[in-house]
């Protein structure tokens, strides 16, 4: 357990935080990337055993996290006092302070002023460079947007009807466009950008709650359009296979809206998961996608209690409490019911159960009515609907849904849903 802060005053403990080369360190334990106004890359915790890049640093604010939900450096953004104590082997705060240089003397009253104007200047800077960098991003996703054209007609339709199944998804919708030949910039080494790979590239528009432009996801596709691309680059570690979708702006907040507004809303991660209820045209139901497992969910609060994860003693589930002042994708002001779209096939399916579990309080928190859609087996619901298409199965299998409310409206428009996937 942590000592509390009494030998060192604050503006110290600010100081010597704000002073640690915290890229740097981190640096020397697993390859950072640019991304945005963060750094992403494999988390160096050692009972982190799977290799995405899952882990962030965000170097204004010197800060690091990792969003894999049953890491333990999920919990909330860790700083470099909690570098020193879980990397560098520091006993307790007071001996992490003494590490990264920490004076215990009290200052003199002329200096803590002079400290915490600092402090205020460079948070104040912090802020503006984010908000800046986020409408950089805005506007460079817009334009990529802005050229592509019409999917009809297009490889981004062969992907979606032919190759993911989705006969009946109306690729008119406003959010979706296509581009013919897209540029795939990679940073081939920090700070260092180019060009590795360009062709056909389905885009989709997220908005924001009023209908304004936020950002533009990005999926690259094979020349014939029957999947995504395959997109390897050949660095310093060998060859390396990169995704084949990326965001461009800032998404988080804003949803990709494949059909208008409905007061029975059916949210989903990807563009294919939630494809396979918008294509549907169900009366009173939409299909929004929230582009990432964050977005669609939220976070859960930092001081939530969490449970032990099931089978790995050293990780621990995401609290089911959740952050409401943290951003999530936006429905419309006139839905009733939210239905969170599970997808079958993720990795850590515990923590999916928590994840979706937390998110599902929150809705309900909202003043709206909550469920959970899941595919039966280790399958997307895309996956599953295109099996059951290739089989020319008439009647679906029952779908797992689970509503935590006892509403009759939910499990009823649920259970309708399910049955004409």
């Amino acid at each position: 357990m942590h000592q509390p802060r009494m030998r060192y005053p604050d503006e110290v403990v600010v100081r010597a935080k704000a002073g640690f080369d915290l890229v740097g360190a981190i640096g020397q334990l697993t390859k950072l990337k640019s991304a945005g106004r963060l750094m992403s890359g494999r988390c160096p915790d050692p009972a982190h055993r799977d290799r995405d890049a899952s882990f962030v640093v965000n170097p204004s604010r010197n800060l690091y996290h990792c969003y894999a939900p049953s890491c333990r450096l999920n919990e909330k953004w860790f700083s470099p006092i909690d570098w020193m104590i879980d990397f560098r082997g520091a006993a307790d705060f007071n001996e992490a302070m003494e590490m990264l240089g920490g004076v215990r003397d009290p200052l003199p009253a002329p200096v803590r002023r002079k400290m915490a104007a600092e402090q205020e200047a460079k948070a104040k800077q912090a802020e503006d460079d984010a908000k800046k960098q986020a409408e950089d991003g805005r506007l460079k996703g817009r334009k990529i947007f802005a050229a592509g054209g019409p999917m009809k007609g297009t490889l981004g339709e062969t992907y979606l009807i032919e190759g993911r199944g989705l006969a009946g998804l109306d690729v008119t919708a406003p959010a979706l466009r296509f581009h013919a030949d897209l540029p795939y910039w990679h940073e081939v080494k920090k700070n260092v950008f180019r060009v590795i790979h360009s062709g056909p590239a389905m885009l989709a528009a997220f908005q924001d709650r009023w209908g304004n432009f936020s950002a533009v996801h990005q999926t690259w596709l094979l020349p014939d359009g029957s999947g995504k691309a395959v997109i390897e680059f050949e660095g310093e570690e060998g060859l390396e296979r990169l995704p084949a979708k990326k965001i461009r702006g800032p998404f988080m907040g804003s949803a990709i809206r494949l059909t208008p507004p409905a007061k029975l809303m059916l949210c989903g991660e990807g563009i294919e998961t939630t494809g396979e209820i918008a294509r549907l045209h169900r009366p009173g139901t939409g299909a929004w996608v929230a582009g990432t497992m964050g977005n669609l969910t939220g976070r859960f609060h930092p001081d939530a209690p969490r449970a032990p994860h099931p089978t790995d003693p050293k990780r621990r589930l995401p609290a089911i409490v959740p952050d409401m002042t943290s951003l999530r994708m936006a429905v419309p002001d006139i839905c009733k019911t939210e239905i969170l779209i599970a997808d079958g096939d993720t990795k850590d399916l515990h923590a999916l159960h928590a994840l979706l579990d937390m998110a599902e309080r929150r809705i309900r928190q909202e003043g709206r009515a909550a469920g959970q859609l899941w595919p039966p087996g280790r399958q997307d619901l895309n996956d599953w609907g295109r099996q059951l298409r290739k089989a020319d199965c008439a009647q679906l299998a029952p779908v797992h849904c689970k509503a935590m409310n006892e509403s009759d409206q939910v499990k009823a428009s649920t259970e309708e849903e399910a049955r004409h996937v």
